[in-house]
């Protein structure tokens, strides 16, 4: 199923090989993979563009930083473009894009920044001078210089790089949120935990909660139509009048502590907030929501362009308000949350899609469809799926075990007996036992009552990733020290066996006779008919962790790995499917083939990837 005898990197623990004959064979077949093209395959993607973490306007051009990509809405026509990592992006999940005073577009995000010429994307991260490839923001200075302020620090872009900002004085190595530059070219900026620091020609200052500022933190800063400064955070807002801060009490005027924006226009400070649009001068307030016609209260950004004219980005999709009018833009037919972390297919070719902490998608004859259980919270994370009895579903989340069936929803927590909530795999047994692997131990569901197994009944730890049911009845599982086995009710650590200190195991697949195990340090263990194999980082090509292993009809092995994308395992040799070959990142959670095709979902989306003949 992949693997053959002799190939590199691998080793049987029960025989004893010549180093001098592994190190020519090792050598010979790494040159020989590495001048080998991979198959061609055809990559799609599927992302959450409603998610809009920043806004940039160019006349009736309207480009939306979005957790699934870059969108370009033309707003005449009501037609969208959408970009993602198979256009050039960085990554996916951005933070923020602007407009330079060349008209190029840049973009931040979780893997560093990108700009648009017009033609080709250019990507920025630590090697070209960020001190972080986590932005979180993008500045214009008031000459039209590009500043990034990200989780190290911040850096402005000059002559074809970043160059980081190094004044002991200022917020240097910070985790940096904000970079406002007010009318007198002064520096506003914004931290995670250490305040707000401002340059002027006198020098740097820091203030914070001490200071009058509600909290350490500003991740918005603004000025205001009467040239004061506000910064607002999780915990309110603040104006600075020259003199000091004063707290202002924005649960009374906007109903939320959140503003997730501030911007000031000629006549209005507007407060972008998790509770709709505000603007107010002085003692006059306009007001804006879901009642008025916004396509959702949970507002993330936002653009005045004037008083007439206003962009919001919320969690669903964008609203323009124009002269009190309001019309909103969303994308339809799209899954909902960025950070995908479980995929699985049934019988009736459907693909399930569980994201982390946005809830669970199915994906049936080209449409998405969001699945939200009895509670919102129910399936807010789903880390796994299973199928049971009498088209029976069994979702294992960060809040416990959801069983689903014709008489409904049943959720079961550590209150009822399991090990712990956080449920990260499951398997049925042969005697219609639900087993799963928690933080906590492993537990059991027989006839209605939770039966659990610690350290002291012979796991190596219990923290618990995976596990799966061989041919023989066997049930696998992988902990975060080793791997064990449970078989009439009795569980053996079989860690001593495979001749590797603690094995951290993350994903297990049962492939005809041979059971596979993937490990956070990139390899992968194999166990058939007695006998244990390794095979290591150099033929598979990773360091990475192996997060999920499946096999094609072909019996090629397909690994998707936390790091380096996706990994095919065909005629002894690995090759590697990344983002640069349009996958929505390279850290993939989880891989599963329906119908001949490879689903993945990775923290940026979901893809596919379709063998093409060659």
């Amino acid at each position: 199923m992949g693997f053959s005898a002799g190939i590199k990197g691998r080793k049987r623990v029960t025989a004893q090989k010549s180093l001098l004959c592994w190190v020519i064979v090792l050598l010979g077949m790494f040159m020989l993979s590495c001048s080998e093209v991979k198959p061609p395959v055809k990559i799609t993607q599927y992302t959450d563009p409603s998610n809009i973490a920043g806004l940039a306007v160019d006349g009736n051009m309207v480009y939306c930083a979005t957790k699934g990509g870059l969108v370009k809405w033309d707003k005449s026509a009501g037609e969208y473009t959408l970009l993602t990592t198979a256009d050039g992006l960085p990554s996916n999940i951005l933070s923020d894009v602007i407009i330079d005073k060349g008209k190029k577009l840049w973009v931040s995000s979780i893997q560093g920044v990108g700009v648009f010429d017009g033609k080709t994307w250019k990507c920025y991260g630590t090697s070209e001078g960020l001190p972080s490839g986590e932005v979180n923001a993008l500045s214009l200075d008031n000459k039209g210089g590009i500043w990034a302020a990200t989780t190290k620090g911040m850096a402005s872009f000059e002559r074809g790089r970043f160059r980081v900002f190094k004044d002991n004085e200022g917020p240097v190595g910070l985790d940096i949120q904000c970079i406002f530059f007010d009318k007198g070219g002064n520096i506003w900026v914004g931290t995670a935990e250490k305040g707000v620091y401002t340059k002027t020609d006198k020098g740097w200052r820091r203030t914070g909660s001490k200071n009058g500022l509600t909290t350490d933190a500003a991740s918005t800063i603004a000025q205001s139509w009467d040239n004061s400064i506000w910064a607002a955070s999780w915990a309110g807002m603040c104006r600075w009048d020259g003199f000091g801060w004063q707290g202002f009490k924005p649960m009374l005027w906007l109903g939320t502590f959140k503003a997730r924006k501030l911007q000031g226009t000629q006549e209005r400070l507007w407060y972008f907030t998790a509770n709709g649009i505000h603007a107010a001068k002085g003692s006059e307030w306009l007001h804006y929501n879901e009642a008025d016609g916004l396509i959702s209260n949970d507002v993330l950004s936002g653009i005045a362009v004037t008083d007439d004219l206003v962009y919001a980005g919320t969690s669903y999709g964008m609203s323009v308000i124009e002269n009190s009018a309001i019309e909103n833009y969303v994308i339809p037919n799209t899954p909902f949350g960025y950070n995908c972390i479980s995929v699985t297919a049934d019988d009736k070719g459907r693909i399930w899609l569980g994201t982390w902490e946005t809830g669970l998608n199915v994906y049936n004859s080209g449409s998405w469809s969001q699945i939200m259980g009895d509670k919102p919270e129910t399936l807010a994370s789903v880390r796994s799926i299973i199928f049971g009895p009498d088209g029976s579903m069994v979702f294992n989340t960060t809040n416990g075990v959801v069983f689903k069936d014709k008489q409904g929803w049943n959720i079961q927590t550590r209150n009822e007996g399991l090990a712990g909530d956080d449920i990260r795999c499951g398997i049925y047994d042969s005697e219609g036992r639900y087993w799963c692997g928690t933080s906590t131990g492993i537990s059991c569901l027989s006839h209605g009552n939770w039966d659990r197994y610690r350290a002291i009944h012979g796991l190596p730890s219990e923290d618990i990733w995976s596990c799966a049911l061989d041919t023989e009845g066997t049930i696998w599982f992988g902990t975060t020290a080793g791997i064990v086995s449970l078989k009439d009710n009795v569980i053996t650590d079989r860690t001593p066996e495979i001749g590797m200190d603690r094995p951290d195991v993350r994903s297990i697949a049962v492939i005809g006779d041979t059971v596979y195990f993937g490990t956070e340090s990139g390899k992968i263990v194999t166990y058939s008919k007695g006998i244990w194999d390794v095979y290591g980082n150099r033929f598979l090509n990773t360091d990475k962790g192996i997060y999920s292993i499946a096999s094609d009809p072909s019996g090629r092995l397909w690994l998707g790995t936390n790091g380096d994308g996706v990994i095919r395992i065909e005629n002894d040799k690995a090759y590697k499917y990344t983002r640069e070959d349009g996958l929505p990142s390279n850290y993939v959670r989880s891989v599963i083939f329906s119908d001949g095709i490879l689903w993945t979902a990775c923290l940026g989306g979901a893809g596919t990837i379709e063998p093409v003949a060659h």
